[in-house]
Order: structure tokens, then sequence, then C-alpha cells
């Protein structure tokens, strides 16, 4: 396994910076694309799981810093949708021990026929096990039943917002103290549903979280054109441009940070 990037978050203070092979609980390692692996101290969770070298005619361009077999024991895999680069279906199957599936509502049917556990939540649900709850929250996207999450953890707010494209909604997020938004972009403009740089930096406007992590870029290149995303640089530097009060945190897959402080 890669060498870990350790980022102490500090809220409202400086970002600390180490190289480190082994970092404390809790923390928040981006495997990549929309997958993030989220240790707290009493539960783990995986977000949209992506692993595979290429789909259809789109190549990996930034492989998975882990594989499946190396994940590990979760208590839950969040999945916001089931499009195929945030559900992977192959991977499901070689985590072990098997974890729960939480899923938008009216999907899991192929899952429950292989032996998983699937909780299945409406915007507005909840799932709480130990000292973590997970909500689900509308998004809006071009798959059918689709959902974000809001996940609090020993103390944080963290806010996964799924694929989605900008909505009124977000506006109301701002009274919901998000410590920490997973926001994606450099999806496929032309479908009208992954958010473009200015619409991320919108929501993110909108949201109003302490800090924020660009993913969901960089893995694949545009499904129309080919071409390769944008950036993480561009989005943090448009947030600078725009005076957001949020801190933009680049990841690159393998990458970890602390969740303390």
């Amino acid at each position: 396994m890669k060498k870990l990037l350790l980022v102490g978050l500090v809220l409202g203070g400086p970002i600390i910076m180490a190289g480190s092979t082994l970092v404390a609980k809790p923390r928040l390692t981006f495997v990549g694309h929309a997958t993030v692996l989220i240790e707290g101290r009493e539960t783990t969770l995986l977000t949209d799981p992506f692993f595979k070298a290429k789909i259809l005619w789109l190549k990996r361009r930034v492989p998975a810093a882990l594989a499946p077999e190396h994940i590990p024991p979760l208590d839950a895999v969040l999945i916001s949708h089931t499009h195929p680069d945030h559900f992977d279906t192959d991977a499901l199957e070689k985590l072990r021990p098997r974890p729960l599936i939480i899923m938008p509502w009216g999907r899991g049917k192929s899952l429950r026929s292989k032996g998983f556990q699937v909780v299945s939540l409406r915007p507005g649900e909840q799932w709480t096990h130990k000292n973590t709850t997970v909500t689900a929250v509308r998004a809006r996207h071009n798959a059918w039943h689709n959902v974000g999450f809001i996940i609090e953890m020993d103390g944080k707010k963290i806010y996964f917002t799924g694929d989605t494209k900008l909505f009124d909604e977000l506006k109301t997020f701002s009274d919901m103290a998000i410590d920490l938004m997973l926001m994606p972009y450099a999806g496929t403009p032309v479908i009208g549903n992954i958010w473009t740089l200015e619409d991320a930096a919108q929501a993110v406007a909108w949201v109003k979280p302490k800090v924020c992590i660009p993913i969901h870029m960089e893995t694949l290149g545009n499904w129309v054109t080919g071409r390769p995303s944008t950036p993480p640089e561009t989005f943090r530097d448009l947030l600078i441009s725009q005076k957001s009060e949020t801190r933009c945190l680049i990841l690159r897959p393998g990458d970890t940070m602390s969740l303390t402080g």
C-alpha cells in the first residue's frame, strides 16, 4: 500500500500536513472517484464503491488506491445511486465480512438475492449504528432513485452529495453546520446532471461547509469527448477567487486525513 498523506483537519485553524503510514481514527481515506473510506472510532463506512479498470469504452486514468480485498471490515456501504461508476457489484462481493448496504429506496433486489442485507432509505430517513447516524438527503440525477447522505459521527458532520445537479434545496443545507463536504465535479455536463466547476462552487457557497474535498474528478475522461477532467487545483482556485469561506482540501487517491480537531 502506498505511503499515506496525513492531514490534520483543525477546523477554523491551520491544516498541518506530514507523511505517515499510520493515522489514528477517526480518519478519512480517498480511495478514488467517489469512493471514500470513513473510519470512525466505532463505525467504518465506504461510499459508492468503484474499483474497475474501465467502464464501456472509458479506461480508468487513475487507479483505485486500494483493492476491495484490502478494505478493512465495514459496518456499511453507502450507495448514492446505481450507475456503474458508483455501484461496483464485483467489488461488493469481495468485501469481507459482507457489510450492510444502504441505498436509495426501490433498489437492492439483486443484492438481497445474493445474501446481502440491504437498508433502503428515502430522503429524510435515517440509519443509526453505535455513535453514527446516516441521513439520506435529496439529490437530483438521471438515475432511478438517488440520494446523498449526511454522516454524523465522532462529533463531525460529513455531507456526501452523491451525483447531483445544482438545485435550490441545497440552500437549506447551510443550517446543518456541515464540517466536511465531499464535493463531486467533472462529470459530463452535456448529460445535464453532474456539477460543472461553476455549479460546484455555487453548491459550496449555498451549503457553507467548513471544508470541502473535490472528488469524482480525473478518474475517467469525459463520457462524450474522452478528454480528461479539469484538475482539482482549478476548482480550489475558483473558490479562492470567489473569496469563499470554505477551505478546499485536495486529496489524491490513497491520501488519508485525520478527522480530529
